[in-house]
């Protein structure tokens, strides 16, 4: 009996230890386990292995909504000779650089001037064509009053400059560079005096 015993032993080792050699590695609750030695994963006593679960597809984020290009809005600030803010429909306030043109700064000779210029846009409603947005997070824009572009009517009349480093492409900037070389050879504004004032850009980097 005792013999008996011993033998039935060693035969239940010896199957369970030739089963864990071919099949390195504890199997899940479906039988199933990757072998160590090849990578392989599968199961004992099915054809194939069931396929894992995968992680459920996550939703895109939904993009923001933009709001229109072109709004109207009331001027209730003006900072210099081409940035003002607008208080939209909504009453959202929207500092606002003035596209294709730069004028002179406040402490420049002219700058005054230009910023009195705009101040007449005060309290007024205009039309706000955005173009961009400049590194300071303001929209940059095309501004038009009674039908009229504030933009091009501040270079011709000799209050800013054309911008060439940031108006190459639109329509605009075409007009507005005529309007620069018209308001120079007529020696309105800035040009009145027959001297050549320091671009506002070129004077920035000297301060």
């Amino acid at each position: 009996m005792k013999k008996l015993f011993v033998a039935v032993f060693m035969v239940v080792f010896l199957a369970g230890y030739s089963s864990a050699w071919a099949h390195p590695g504890r199997t899940n609750a479906q039988g199933c386990h990757t072998n160590k030695k090849t990578g392989e994963y599968h199961c004992h006593g099915t054809k194939t292995a069931p396929a894992k679960k995968q992680a459920p597809a996550q939703k895109a984020p939904e993009k923001a909504k933009t709001k229109d290009t072109v709004f109207e809005a009331t001027v209730i600030r003006v900072s210099d000779g081409d940035t003002i803010t607008v208080q939209n429909a909504d009453y959202e306030q929207i500092r606002v650089r003035l596209y294709g043109i730069d004028a002179p700064e406040n402490k420049q000779p002219g700058g005054a001037e230009a910023t009195a210029f705009l101040m007449s846009l005060q309290g007024q409603t205009v039309k706000v064509t955005e173009m961009d947005t400049d590194r300071y997070s303001r929209m940059v824009a095309v501004i038009e009053h009674g039908g009229k572009s504030v933009n091009l009517d501040l270079v011709a009349k000799g209050h800013a400059w054309h911008y060439p480093q940031y108006c190459k492409v639109q329509p605009i900037c075409e007009q507005i560079k005529i309007a620069e070389d018209q308001a120079r050879e007529a020696k309105r504004g800035l040009w009145w005096a027959g001297d050549n004032p320091i671009a506002p850009w070129v004077w920035r980097k000297e301060q």
